[in-house]
């Protein structure tokens, strides 16, 4: 997630729409910015690092971003799959990477939220995360 936010600051990887919510976000003093800035970069390093075709936001409101991992999409899940056992696997090792990256994403910019992981691969077939602005 580091690299994702040092690499989508940059002005060669700004886009227009980047450069809109931003404008849009400073006019409305801010109020703009949680989720939909945040959004971009969780978008940007799980399509790169899950090679997803599509994050599929749940919720994007002011006052939540939620978003669901299906299985079939989640390639660190499904890595783990053949290297360890079905009850390691069901213990979801990979879910702390998962929120860790959301805690840093929300702390780089600053951001008094909740975490939350209320659905799991292992037994949803699906992890969902939650994140409500305080």
């Amino acid at each position: 997630m580091k690299k994702t936010l040092e690499l989508g600051e940059l002005d060669k990887y700004r886009d227009r729409t980047y450069e809109l919510l931003l404008e849009e976000s400073k006019k409305a003093g801010g109020r703009f910015y949680f989720p939909h800035v945040p959004q971009r970069f969780l978008e940007m390093a799980y399509l790169s690092v899950h090679l997803m075709p599509i994050v599929k936001i749940i919720t994007s409101n002011a006052k939540e971003l939620s978003f669901k991992v299906d299985e079939k999409d989640c390639s660190i899940y499904n890595s783990l799959k053949p290297l360890i056992s079905e009850d390691d696997l069901k213990s979801l090792p990979c879910q702390n990477a998962c929120l860790f990256c959301l805690k840093t994403l929300f702390d780089n910019f600053n951001m008094d939220v909740d975490l939350k992981m209320p659905k799991k691969m292992s037994e949803d077939g699906f992890c969902l995360f939650e994140v409500i602005k305080k």
